[in-house]
């Protein structure tokens, strides 16, 4: 509830203001006639189109110092670099009509859209927090002393000074459109000032949700913090109950995924990276309400992108970009254009995640924005599928990445189709694979019980450890329970022999050979008694068991359940011989007492005196 102390705060810092000009204390909030008269000179929702007076989709790239700054043009539709200067840029770029807009040292610069020759440059009133740009106009927000702010605005042809508004308390980044400059303040209330002459027309006051981003596209203005707003008469309201709003459908990985930066860190006013972990968006708006355009919104998570459908947060699509981060993106909903820290360019079909290469600029890049209007990108690559490019994800051997790791497999194990469950077994039969992954792959492929995947599990038991040829069997035991699952019939044609030899396999792991043992039970075939009664006999004494006694009560059980009269007097006479080991003993004679009673199931090995891994 925005009923806090900080929102009370708030309030209090309005009143404090006094006086009769923006973000003073004594201008109505929520006004339906004044934010009625915003809404129609806003205008309707226009199709996405470039900002740039040269009509060109554009990305302006910033590169690190080397040993200087640059600021970079690059044209998407020619894939070649239109200019390339010398730029001591500290900010995000903001793009206008005939300028590009930038902090450079303590100044805000303007730069020529066409050449990126230097234009004017006009000192900053405080610590920058954002800069906005509209028609004729281009207008900042700054930090300055005692915690308080001020918007300026300016002529975006001379950087001569239109109006300077101070502020109580702190306003956030603006947005800019049709006129009307948009701007955060004190996390509560949306204020709408005429561009022209800095005159508050209308105050929206959000009563149960913070304000921390404004945004401006020709499909409208959008604000919020958890949740997309829509600026109309509905705003009036304060409650996203009442307004129009809507939200992607976040998975609970990526719950903490931000819509925009927050408009009121100075921090934010530059690239960081928080724009490598974002969620990347583009706001649709109909009679039905507002929507994201495509129906999709992306996450991106340093080098991975994934394609969310927004209304159920079901993954669409997902893109690995190699090696290195990416610094820079945009979407049109139908396209996705992005920047990577080496300066490679690519572009995303917005429905398919097929990848084009736009090209590679000679420099490391920090960050980048992107004028792009409804660009569609150029047809590229084939798309391998979205099991092969979860799996990618699972490959990539960069630490940072184990929860994203975790969250692809998650991914992997709700799709349909025969790779999925090819995928799964490659994860879990290769070397490295970190133990929370290689579990959650386990499960996933054991919860299928495909059928079509028992020829590719039965394969892979093939392989056996051999210290003399350095082959390494890896998977075992999640072969085994996969199998077992899949029960008798003709699927699991051939798993006895299989299993069996892993089962007198020397360098079968204990914890492998009772999920062996257990899975022969399931699979119900006579022939794997005999295996089982030796390997009981074998190791009914074996200390190796004492400790760990779980794999011979797995095989306890499954020959209890497969086996005939001459294998139940075995389990008697292990039940009986003072060489057997205690644990051992017990167990056996527990699952008898089960047998004889004419019990369906033995007791689990985790519950059995036996105890182990069962």
């Amino acid at each position: 509830m925005m009923k806090t102390l900080a929102a009370m705060g708030g309030v209090a810092l309005l009143a404090s203001c006094g006086g009769s000009g923006a973000f003073s204390g004594d201008r109505s909030d929520n006004d339906v006639a004044m934010v009625r008269a915003c809404v129609h000179k806003q205008g309707p929702a226009r199709p996405l189109a470039v900002a740039n007076s040269t009509g060109k989709p554009m990305g302006f790239l910033v590169s690190t110092p080397q040993p200087k700054r640059r600021m970079i043009a690059f044209d998407l539709a020619s894939k070649q670099k239109v200019w390339d200067v010398e730029a001591d840029v500290s900010s995000r770029v903001v793009v206008g009509k005939g300028q590009v807009f930038a902090r450079e040292g303590n100044a805000l610069v303007a730069r020529d859209v066409a050449s990126g020759k230097k234009l004017w440059s006009v000192g900053l009133k405080g610590k920058l927090l954002g800069i906005a740009a509209d028609r004729d106009g281009v207008f900042y927000a700054a930090e300055t002393s005692g915690g308080n702010s001020v918007l300026v605005g300016l002529s975006a042809s001379s950087g001569s000074e239109w109006w300077s508004n101070a502020a109580k308390g702190k306003v956030g980044a603006p947005a800019a459109r049709s006129g009307e400059v948009f701007v955060p303040y004190l996390s509560q209330y949306l204020t709408v000032l005429d561009a022209r002459s800095g005159k508050e027309e209308a105050r929206i006051r959000q009563k149960d949700e913070a304000i921390t981003f404004v945004r401006a596209t020709e499909q409208g203005v959008f604000y919020g913090s958890s949740r997309v707003f829509m600026f109309n008469e509905k705003s009036c309201t304060g409650t996203a109950k009442g307004a129009t709003n809507t939200q992607v459908a976040l998975p609970k990985d990526f719950k903490d995924t931000s819509y925009q930066p927050n408009a009121y860190s100075t921090v934010s006013a530059d690239y960081t990276a928080l724009d490598r972990n974002r969620l990347i968006w583009q706001g649709a708006v109909s009679d039905d309400g507002v929507s994201f355009a495509g129906g999709i919104a992306v996450v991106q998570f340093y080098r991975f992108f994934f394609a969310l459908d927004a209304a159920t947060g079901k993954l669409s699509w997902a893109h690995t970009h190699p090696r290195v981060d990416v610094v820079g993106a945009e979407s049109t909903g139908t396209a996705l254009a992005y920047v990577s820290s080496e300066g490679e360019l690519r572009g995303l079909d917005g429905k398919t995640g097929g990848v084009s290469v736009l090209g590679k600029v000679d420099a490391r890049i920090s960050g980048g924005t992107f004028d792009i209007g409804a660009w569609s990108a150029p047809e590229g690559d084939p798309v391998k599928g979205l099991a092969s490019e979860l799996a990618k994800i699972v490959w990539d051997p960069d630490r940072r990445y184990d929860d994203i790791k975790l969250f692809a497999v998650e991914a992997l194990a709700t799709l349909d189709g025969p790779e999925v469950a090819e995928e799964l077994l490659h994860i879990v039969v290769r070397e490295g694979i970190k133990p929370e992954v290689y579990k959650k792959a386990g499960d996933a492929l054991v919860a299928r019980k495909d059928a079509a995947a028992a020829p590719a599990l039965l394969e892979q038991l093939e392989v056996h450890t051999d210290y003399v040829t350095g082959a390494k069997a890896f998977g075992v035991d999640v072969i085994a329970r996969a199998l077992g699952e899949l029960g008798a019939g003709g699927a699991s044609a051939g798993a006895v022999p299989a299993l069996v030899a892993h089962l007198e396999d020397p360098a079968t792991p204990l914890e492998t050979l009772a999920e062996i043992a257990g899975a022969l039970g399931k699979l119900g075939a006579p022939e794997a008694a005999a295996p089982l009664a030796q390997f009981i006999l074998t190791y009914r004494s074996d200390p190796m068991f004492a400790v760990d006694p779980g794999a011979l009560a797995r095989a306890i059980e499954s020959l209890a359940l497969l086996g005939g009269p001459r294998d139940i007097e075995l389990l008697r006479f292990v039940a009986d011989d003072e060489r057997t080991q205690d644990k051992v003993r017990e167990y056996v004679r527990r699952v008898l007492e089960q047998r004889d009673a004419g019990k369906a199931e033995a007791p689990k090995a985790a519950d059995s005196a036996a105890g182990g891994k069962g």
